[in-house]
């Protein structure tokens, strides 16, 4: 029962190295194990580790090793496709006791929407040389259970399985003032919080002289669908009626 990622990876670069392969880029995607004080059971975790050793690209330098630069623009790179967010990487010397195993100068904090996420820096010589690796190895770590927590609290959106039930519609136009606009309107429809309402799409846009001056007609259309069932076509009409009623009162509107 592993309590870290890390000899495993160091292990296979030392194996690598030994078979003259100079550039590197390993990872692995797995669980460790934690004790917990007064408990029979460890804790599990997973995480995404990798390493990183050898000489930079050609076309971005010669003669130059991949550094702690490197593993943090990495991490930058992949988080910020995922989660359209920067992490921050900063360095705590609180945490350099815990860290013993990276460089003390060149190792940092990942950080995400607040939250502590792993770390990143060069391996402490040290460890480099219990292995006998050739040298700088640059190392990171980053917990999945803290991004479960960072998608969360981003309220990122979430894959849902396909519905069983189907959904029905309802159209209607509501005669509002110039100044109302269609994000207050849909605005309404979310504070009512009825969970039936799948979502709301306008598909036509008015203005003439038939309408009272500085007022617009919007013609929207509703989608209804219960997840756990299928509606009838009388409770969708009293359910649209209530909507409906409710949100031109709510926008000094009426219903054409």
């Amino acid at each position: 029962m592993r309590t870290s990622l890390l000899p495993g990876l160091l292990n296979n670069l030392q194996h690598a190295q030994r078979y003259q392969e100079d550039r590197l880029c390993l990872f692995e995607l797995a669980r460790s194990y934690f004790p917990l004080p007064n408990a029979e059971l460890p804790s599990e975790r997973y995480s995404f580790d990798f390493v990183l050793c050898g000489p930079k690209k050609e076309w971005i330098t010669e003669n130059e090793e991949m550094d702690f630069f490197d593993g943090k623009g990495l991490i930058i790179n992949l988080l910020r496709r995922q989660y359209a967010v920067d992490p921050i990487v900063y360095r705590n010397e609180e945490l350099e006791n815990e860290l013993a195993f990276l460089h003390p100068k060149k190792s940092a904090i990942i950080k995400l929407a607040e939250l502590d996420i792993g770390h990143v820096g060069v391996l402490h010589p040290d460890v480099a040389e219990a292995f006998e690796l050739r040298g700088q190895i640059v190392y990171a770590s980053i917990a999945l259970d803290a991004l479960i927590l960072v998608e969360k609290k981003l309220r990122l959106p979430q894959a849902k399985s396909l519905p069983k039930f189907p959904h029905s519609t309802r159209d209607i136009a509501l005669l509002v003032k110039e100044e109302i606009t269609l994000e207050t309107v849909m605005q309404n429809f979310d504070e009512q919080n009825q969970k039936l309402i799948e979502k709301v799409e306008l598909f036509d846009l008015y203005r003439g002289n038939q309408l009272p001056e500085q007022h617009k007609s919007l013609a929207l259309r509703i989608y209804y669908r219960d997840p756990e069932n299928t509606l009838t076509d009388k409770a969708i009409d009293k359910l649209h009626g209530q909507v409906t009623q409710a949100l031109a009162k709510r926008l000094d509107g009426s219903l054409r």
